[in-house]
């Protein structure tokens, strides 16, 4: 059985790879900070869930502890949002780069991992 983290794992795709693996016998771990994401989207899954956000180090290491894959889809995905309020939204996307990164050096704390 394979261990997977899914990052943006409320969110509408994150949440169809957390039921995909599930469904398909894997161990999923779900990270998700509810910010665009609903908890619902997960109701009846067999995921271990955390809420945190990736700019919190320390939940994304621990979240990362023992995982084998790491499907990275949490973002800033609104594209309503980013019609109906631009500045708003584009002054946000590079937090979107960071995170990623955060997520990288985490995954690192786990060289045995790779």
């Amino acid at each position: 059985m394979t261990r997977f983290l899914v990052t943006g794992a409320a969110g509408f795709i994150g949440s169809a790879l957390v039921r995909a693996l599930a469904e398909h016998g894997e161990q999923v771990r779900g990270l998700d900070n509810l910010s665009t994401g609903k908890r619902e989207n997960l109701a009846g899954a067999k995921v271990d869930f955390r809420e945190a956000d990736l700019n919190d180090f320390p939940a994304v290491a621990d979240a990362c502890r023992g995982v084998e894959y790491v499907l990275h889809q949490a973002a800033l995905p609104s594209v309503p949002k980013s019609v109906a309020d631009p500045l708003a939204s584009n002054s946000a996307a590079p937090k979107n780069a960071p995170s990623a990164f955060r997520l990288a050096e985490a995954l690192l704390c786990f060289p045995q991992q790779r």
